[in-house]
């Protein structure tokens, strides 16, 4: 099963590319790479790796309420090999993989829970962008702009349910098997964050300036397109495109995130520039995924593989 979804990513990841190759000129598109200044990925990647070193932060602080303390230098190494299994491993699993690494002699669960919850601190970030997107910007692509809000409240919602009582009573009745076991035990540890709302709220500024951070990349990457991007538009819709890239039906989001840039950033420097604005901030992941990727031959591959 899990190889047929592996094949069936790869498929729409590679029917979306060639539908977007269809949308360009190739004429302008040769022409924009042969006279972009890559030299403006080095800033790039410098600010991924900031608003990284913030997530891994914030994603620390969830990690020691469940009594999980490691350092920050090794939430960042397990950060890193996260984004490595996210951009080339065929299942990605940013998040599963660092909850296993912090995990490991704890408890799998209770990190998975932490980590479910640090995910969610950036949604409700992703969520105040869009709501001031949707005041101050005419926001063209309607479709998308939509997609993002219903997964955005889909995921409030189920938010919703795992703190309610009731469905902890519910889920605790069910007959505990050596599948449902973990299932159970993953969501019991979410659900005891119901009183760490407090922390919760706390940690939504530092989530705001997360997006913030990951939003300037674009920015300072476009001048070497020779046409650089309008700030404020910039830091409004770059968030859709991160929700987007998360929709799992691609390879580490290949496909949607160009086809996002080209949709939401063709208007502002042209369909040409704004694939390859794409794939520069693509680039600037991979970069990080080296990092990731030594840091996993470090740390005993042969026994965390399987």
């Amino acid at each position: 099963m899990k190889k047929l979804s592996n094949v069936l990513k790869v498929v729409i990841s590679l029917a979306l590319l060639y539908l977007i190759f269809t949308k360009v000129s190739k004429e302008n598109l040769l022409t924009s790479i042969k006279s972009t200044n890559y030299i403006y990925l080095v800033p790039g990647v410098i600010l991924y790796f900031i608003a990284i070193l913030a997530s891994t932060w914030r994603w620390q602080v969830f990690l020691k309420i469940k009594l999980i303390d490691h350092s920050l230098l090794k939430c960042l190494k397990y950060y890193l090999i996260g984004i490595f299994s996210g951009n080339f491993l065929p299942s990605g699993g940013l998040d599963v993989v660092r909850a296993y690494y912090a995990g490991r002699g704890n408890s799998v669960s209770s990190a998975l829970a932490a980590t479910f919850i640090d995910r969610l601190s950036g949604f409700y970030a992703i969520l105040f962008y869009l709501i001031i997107a949707g005041i101050f910007l005419t926001i063209k692509i309607q479709s998308l702009f939509l997609i993002t809000i219903i997964g955005i409240v889909a995921l409030l919602f189920l938010n919703v349910i795992l703190f309610t009582k009731s469905f902890n009573k519910l889920l605790n009745k069910i007959k505990k098997t050596k599948l449902t076991s973990p299932v159970i035990s993953f969501i019991n540890s979410i659900y005891q964050f119901r009183e760490e709302w407090p922390l919760i709220l706390k940690t939504l500024p530092l989530s705001i300036a997360i997006q913030l951070f990951f939003s300037l990349v674009p920015i300072v990457i476009s001048p070497g397109l020779g046409t650089p991007i309008p700030f404020f538009e910039s830091i409004l819709l770059l968030p859709i495109i991160n929700f987007v890239m998360m929709i799992p039906v691609t390879i580490s989001g290949l496909g949607l995130r160009e086809g996002a840039f080209v949709l939401l950033y063709g208007d502002l420097i042209g369909k040409e520039k704004a694939l390859i604005l794409s794939l520069m901030y693509y680039f600037t992941s991979l970069a990080l995924s080296i990092v990731g990727y030594i840091l996993f031959l470090i740390d005993k591959p042969e026994k965390n593989l399987k």
